[in-house]
């Protein structure tokens, strides 16, 4: 997350929405707590889980969280994977050249709740 943590930081020089969402604590960047490049969401923790209630995306990047354990994850609101692609397998199975960039959007079918 101390890459992801300078990206963002760049972006609010950058951005006044992106640093007034950072400030308002509408974008934030949650560790998952896990010693592994891959997401079992089975195994996060209650903190992690907490943090994601009432969020209106999910962005899961590198190719271990983002590919191998949550490419066809689907989410009750919308979800971003992006992840570079590192390894010979998964180029042949994306069709893809080394170091090709993936990005997923998905978009659940349900649709968002009605605000109180």
């Amino acid at each position: 997350s101390h890459e992801l943590r300078m990206i963002v930081t760049q972006v609010c020089s950058m951005s006044d929405g992106v640093q007034e969402a950072v400030e308002g604590g509408k974008l934030r960047i949650i560790e998952n707590g896990l010693g592994s490049p891959c997401l079992d969401l089975s195994r996060i923790s209650q903190q992690v889980a907490g943090e994601c209630a009432g969020c209106d995306l999910v962005v899961i990047e590198g190719m271990g969280r983002a590919i191998h354990t949550n490419f066809n994850c689907h989410f009750k609101v919308e979800s971003l994977k992006l992840a570079v692609v590192k390894n010979k397998w998964l180029c042949e199975k994306f069709g893809c050249p080394m170091f090709a960039a993936v990005c997923k959007y998905h978009v659940p079918d349900m649709p968002p709740p009605e605000a109180e």
